[in-house]
């Protein structure tokens, strides 16, 4: 009858718990974070070519970071990036710089932001409620 294997010798767990596997394992931790950085900044720089709508009926309701709702000012609602941003949205060779002030659209809409009522109008989809634009973050 076969003998079980041994998963780990005592001088194997020594060598796993020693100074050389934790170095190891720190320079592969940094490696990874340096690349997600590396990746997420060039994500952010990109031009992303997206569904937005907009949003406006609600006037002077307080925004995400705090200031007042204008719905005839150029801003912007984006989910996941910081306050205080400005981007260039284009559509149809119409574009507009607006600021990011609010959190939005909801992930099931499947819309990449919302445009106050005042940048809609600017860039011609205040009627249709929707549009493809190309949206670009300007340093």
């Amino acid at each position: 009858m076969m003998r079980a294997r041994q998963l780990a010798t005592p001088r194997q767990w020594a060598k796993w718990a020693g100074a050389e596997f934790w170095r190891g394992l720190l320079v592969l931790v940094i490696f990874i974070l340096f690349a997600i950085l590396v990746l997420a900044s060039a994500r952010a720089d990109a031009t992303a070519r997206c569904r937005a709508s907009w949003y406006g009926l609600e006037s002077g309701h307080r925004t995400a970071n705090g200031e007042r709702f204008r719905p005839n000012g150029l801003s912007i609602a984006l989910p996941f990036t910081p306050h205080g941003e400005r981007y260039r949205v284009c559509l149809r060779g119409r574009c507009v710089v607006v600021r990011h002030n609010d959190l939005g659209p909801a992930r099931w809409t499947r819309r990449c932001a919302d445009l106050s009522r005042g940048g809609a109008r600017a860039l011609g989809f205040e009627r249709a409620g929707t549009a493809l634009v190309e949206i670009e973050r300007i340093r």
